[in-house]
């Protein structure tokens, strides 16, 4: 994990409330302990760091309650709200919803904690790098001739970006991917993959670089990566 990553974003998260002094802050917070029967490992903090992000943004940095949006099955229990489950439908829903009521003077954050996979697959005898892909609770992630069986069931950084700069009039938009990039059997990544360039007034920052990884802090009960940014914007040293 890069601290310069986490001062960048502490640094950026710390301006939205001038930069979007006229308009809302709007979130997008998803977090997954439990894949069920996808395959991926059950992890034990990406619920948390959603809810604790959540509660920095409405307790730190002036974001309506209302305006925040958290997808974990926790939220979806307590709430009795279906639609609240990490599925990959309900995000797509809720992100597709949330881009169609902002105006260019509003601020998005976006949040993913859980897995994610980095996709290659066979395109006319050749491997093609698909790039990385973020792992809803109902991930579907076999890959059969060499092609993604339900592509649906996964959300790729390239579709977010798309999204973002084609469906987002907000001149600030943020996304933030603690996620792990495994089999499915450790709670850690290996690499980060070669990501699309963001565009359109995205700034995007991922929780581990090419040769890092990214771990759980059990003790903290949240991802490294998580923990650092939290306790940055709180006013505790990123890397202590």
């Amino acid at each position: 994990m890069s601290r310069i990553c986490v001062l960048s974003l502490c640094a950026v998260l710390a301006l939205t409330p001038l930069l979007s002094a006229q308009g809302r802050k709007v979130a997008l917070l998803v977090g997954i302990n439990d894949y069920g029967k996808s395959g991926l490992g059950k992890l034990k903090c990406a619920e948390k760091d959603a809810t604790d992000v959540r509660d920095l943004l409405v307790n730190k940095l002036g974001y309506d309650k209302r305006d925040v949006y958290l997808l974990t099955d926790a939220e979806a229990l307590a709430q009795k709200k279906t639609s609240l489950l990490p599925t990959a439908e309900n995000i797509r829903r809720t992100l597709e919803n949330l881009l169609e009521d902002l105006a260019p003077e509003d601020t998005l954050f976006l949040g993913f904690s859980g897995h994610g996979i980095h996709v290659k697959e066979i395109e006319k005898g050749k491997l093609a790098d698909r790039g990385l892909y973020f792992c809803p609770s109902d991930a579907h992630t076999t890959i059969t001739e060499g092609k993604l069986e339900k592509p649906e069931k996964l959300l790729s950084v390239t579709e977010l970006f798309g999204l973002l700069k084609d469906k987002c009039k907000a001149e600030l938009k943020i996304l933030v991917m603690d996620t792990c990039r495994d089999d499915g059997t450790r709670n850690e990544s290996v690499t980060r993959p070669v990501v699309p360039k963001p565009e359109g007034g995205t700034v995007a920052f991922f929780s581990c670089s090419e040769g890092q990884k990214a771990n759980e802090n059990e003790k903290a009960g949240r991802g490294f990566f998580t923990d650092s940014l939290i306790r940055g914007l709180s006013g505790e040293a990123a890397d202590r």
